[in-house]
């Protein structure tokens, strides 16, 4: 588990998260082709619709309030599309604004607005504490679904598959054609899988691994992921709200901080552990950091390659704080380079490093681990302190901003562009 820092230093590392936050966007942004869209992306792309975004900023909190009072929502994105829809005009477009030959530019702009939005309302202490909540919330699928794994002990989604073996859950990712690419019904079919497992009466420990590769480099071998899913992106499949930001306040803060059990009025929690078989690059990496106790199995590596991607990777550069050193820190997320399993474990950025022999016994060990009181209460005390909830609000209002801005960028629109040409390696 990770070492303790009190709220005082958490303060004094405050200032630094929006900067590397800024500092990645810049990197990307410098190496850009169009020099003219880094322009047009600092200072919006017109002057309407820069007025209608510090409207939106200014009027957040009562733009919130009044569609929460019209129709309630139970996500993050319900919110935002019913101020949309309240709204129009606020989040239209300005014509002329973009090429309308690309309708992806209209898009990225209008993402623009909406994350605008969000940032406002991450920023407010009365509107976070409401959006914090909002998305620690089980799904409501996940209601529907969790009484019949209560009896069944096994949950099969699209995506992936979830066992109970006594006071142990295991999730292993089923998507072997892509190596386990990020898709939106990934990050929906995990979050759907941790509100159950966590809510299971008996539960205390987590396991997620990704399952067997069946063709390819990879055949016969364990892949965790190896990141968003580029074709989707390029396709549109991999949105904004839901994917982009719900992910990270919904599925990977519950993972880190638990979820809301509305049987019992409070927040419950797991002790998580991630393994890592062959690899895990960008959000699989994300995925790990949110866990408690991450492990390599043999000769795998992690890699945050979001800089060549033109992408920011979500809370990873937060949380890799407190693994890593700073210069550590700047050196995964900079270069995107792998990292070894020797190198990570020496750095701190992973827990364990074991061979496929030992990995049993590990996990018994920390399920026992996992079975003592004190240690979730230890949890929740320890990554409550790590990671406050306005720390962690403050931050994903930098980044909601910044990745707004560069998703739709012209290095990004042609990362995609040479996937779907052939020249993407996983």
């Amino acid at each position: 588990m990770r070492c303790p820092m009190n709220r005082r230093l958490a303060y004094i590392l405050l200032p630094w998260i929006g900067p590397c936050v800024r500092i990645l966007q810049g990197l990307m942004m410098s190496r850009s082709t169009n020099r003219g869209y880094v322009a047009s992306a600092s200072d919006t792309n017109s002057l309407a619709e820069d007025s209608r975004a510090r409207r939106i900023v200014t009027n957040a909190t009562e733009m919130y309030l009044r569609a929460v009072a019209v129709r309630p929502a139970k996500r993050l994105s319900q919110v935002v599309w019913n101020v949309v829809e309240l709204y129009p005009d606020e989040f239209r477009v300005a014509e002329g604004s973009t090429d309308s030959s690309d309708p992806s530019k209209d898009e990225g702009r209008s993402e623009v607005l909406q994350a605008s939005f969000v940032a406002a309302l991450l920023r407010a202490e009365e509107t976070r504490r409401d959006v914090l909540r909002l998305m620690a919330n089980p799904l409501v699928s996940s209601e529907e679904l969790a009484r019949k794994f209560q009896t069944d002990r096994l949950l099969r989604l699209e995506t992936l598959t979830m066992r109970q073996h006594g006071g142990r859950v295991e999730i292993q990712i089923e998507l072997p054609e892509t190596l386990n690419a990020e898709t939106n019904q990934l990050a929906l079919d995990l979050e759907i899988a941790v509100d159950i497992g966590t809510t299971t009466p008996g539960v205390t420990l987590g396991v997620i691994r990704g399952g067997l590769i069946n063709s390819g480099k990879y055949q016969g071998s364990r892949v965790l992921s190896s990141g968003i899913n580029l074709k989707h992106l390029a396709e549109g499949k991999i949105s904004f709200l839901e994917f982009l930001l719900e992910k990270e306040v919904g599925l990977l803060r519950k993972i880190f901080s638990g979820v809301y059990d509305p049987t019992v009025r409070r927040k419950k929690d797991l002790l998580w552990v991630c393994i890592v078989d062959s690899f895990a690059i960008g959000g699989g990496l994300q995925l790990a950091l949110a866990c408690d106790h991450v492990i390599l199995v043999d000769n795998a590596w992690v890699a945050l390659p979001a800089v060549n991607e033109g992408i920011i990777p979500g809370v990873a550069p937060l949380r890799l704080r407190e693994r890593v050193s700073l210069s550590a820190l700047r050196e995964i997320l900079f270069s995107g380079r792998r990292v070894p399993s020797s190198d990570a474990l020496s750095i701190g950025l992973v827990d364990t490093v074991c061979s496929s022999d030992e990995l049993s016994a590990r996990i018994s060990d920390l399920e026992k681990q996992s079975q003592i009181p004190a240690v979730l209460a230890n949890k929740a005390i320890v990554n409550g302190t790590v990671e406050p909830d306005d720390i962690f609000a403050r931050y994903m209002a930098d980044f909601a901003e910044a990745q707004a801005e560069l998703i739709r960028s012209p290095e990004m629109l042609a990362r995609t562009r040479n996937f779907m040409g052939g020249s993407h390696e996983s």
